[in-house]
């Protein structure tokens, strides 16, 4: 219960440097899928793994 509000803290930070490099990237993806779609299906994959960590 200790680590609580640094989990809850680790959200909002990490937004501020992932969603911005994220966009640039996703901007120059040619995949054959879309420009966003690998892009969600990596996040989702991200974050599974992180609830199941948490």
């Amino acid at each position: 219960m200790k680590w609580a509000s640094f989990i809850w803290l680790c959200g909002p930070l990490l937004g501020l440097i992932v969603q911005p490099v994220t966009g640039y990237y996703s901007d120059q993806c040619t995949s054959c899928f879309g420009q966003r779609c690998p892009f969600f299906a990596g996040g989702a994959f991200l974050v599974v793994i992180a609830i199941f960590l948490i």
